[in-house]
Parts: C-alpha cells; sequence; structure tokens
C-alpha cells in the first residue's frame, strides 16, 4: 500500500437524497451517495468484484460487503441502520467500530454503553481519499471522530478502510490519539459479521 498524496474526497451530508446519485467515478471505479429511508447517509462504491456499503455519518461502519453479487454479511438483522438507535436496535452491519472508554456487554459496574460509544458517534468529518498511483488500494474511506469527556479524557478517532482494486478485501487500519493531559485507557475491537 503505497502512501502518496491523494485525493481527498470531503463528504457533507447535504452529497445525499433518498435517490442515489453519482458522486465521482472513474473507469476503475465508481462512488454514489444516497440516503436510507432512516435518514442514514451512505456511499456505494463498486470496484472489481466488490460493492460496499460504507456510512461515513453513523459509526463509519462498512454496513455491507458484497462479492460478485453476494454479501459477505450476516443476514437477520437490521436491514438498514438507523442514528442514535442503541446497538443491539441497530445490529446489521458487515464491519462495526466498537470501544473506546469501554466494550462489550457491559457488566452492572460498568458506565459504558454495549461494544461502547463509537457504533453510535457520529464523526466530525469524513472524506474518501483516491490515490490513482497505488495500483492495488487506489481508495480508501475515512472518518475523524472526537470525543471530549470533563474529568474522563479527550481522543481523537480516525479509522480507514483501504479497498483493494479486486474488490475482494479490505485493509482496516485505526489510529487513536490521547488529547489529554493524563494516560488514557482504551479499547478496540473490529466487529465483524461474516456470513
Amino acid at each position: 500500500m503505497k502512501k502518496n498524496n491523494p485525493t481527498m474526497l470531503n463528504l457533507n451530508k447535504r452529497f445525499f437524497g433518498p435517490v442515489k446519485q453519482t458522486i465521482l467515478q472513474s473507469r476503475a471505479w465508481s462512488i454514489e451517495g444516497f440516503a436510507y429511508q432512516s435518514g442514514v447517509e451512505a456511499v456505494t462504491i463498486e470496484v472489481g468484484r466488490g460493492v460496499f456499503t460504507w456510512t461515513p455519518f453513523m459509526g463509519s461502519e462498512l454496513w455491507d460487503w458484497s462479492v460478485d453479487g453476494v454479501s459477505r454479511k450476516f443476514e437477520g438483522f437490521r436491514k438498514e441502520p438507523v442514528y442514535q438507535a442503541p446497538f443491539l436496535a441497530n445490529y446489521g452491519a458487515f464491519l462495526i467500530h466498537c470501544g473506546v472508554r469501554g466494550m462489550g456487554h457491559p457488566s452492572m459496574e460498568d458506565t459504558h454503553p454495549h461494544h461502547g460509544e463509537l457504533p453510535v458517534s457520529q464523526p466530525v468529518r469524513a472524506w474518501i481519499e483516491i490515490d490513482e498511483e497505488d495500483k492495488e488500494f487506489p481508495l480508501a474511506l475515512c472518518a475523524e471522530f472526537h470525543s471530549h469527556v470533563p474529568f474522563v479524557g479527550e481522543y481523537s478517532f480516525v479509522p480507514t478502510l483501504r479497498i483493494h482494486k479486486s474488490g475482494t478485501f479490505v485493509v482496516v487500519e485505526s489510529g487513536l490519539t490521547n488529547l489529554a493531559h493524563a494516560p488514557f485507557e482504551y479499547q478496540y475491537l473490529g466487529h465483524v459479521n461474516f456470513n
């Protein structure tokens, strides 16, 4: 994976409506935007044999991933994402970022939501990196989350999904920066629901 100086396509919620629209395309891939009936914005990327559906403004989840027309995610959960629903009421994505202040099913002593705050968080920004010089991973789906809870901590979390030109695999990268002046305990899980 080369890291050249990619073109950055900054996403804005105004790009998304009930009708799927092309945002950008090349000979090798296409990027379309739409909004689910629930109002959650989604980006569909077609590249090689794959079709990826990403929710840039809701948890930066990879909602679905199909290869050769077959969805790779486990079926039987939610059909579409919903803003501000708790984890289990919104459980349906292929890849869910979980954590950071806590993880897993909370015990009676825990104060974190199920699988942490990330699944229901909305990033401060989302963008797509396009690198035509990178012959393996030309597209990257990126978001930045910022959390600040007084007397608890402050952090920035940046997940990146690098899509292979074949559409048959994706590399998940996550960057976490402690913005507080004290050590910070954290947990992270890339929760994958394979078919």
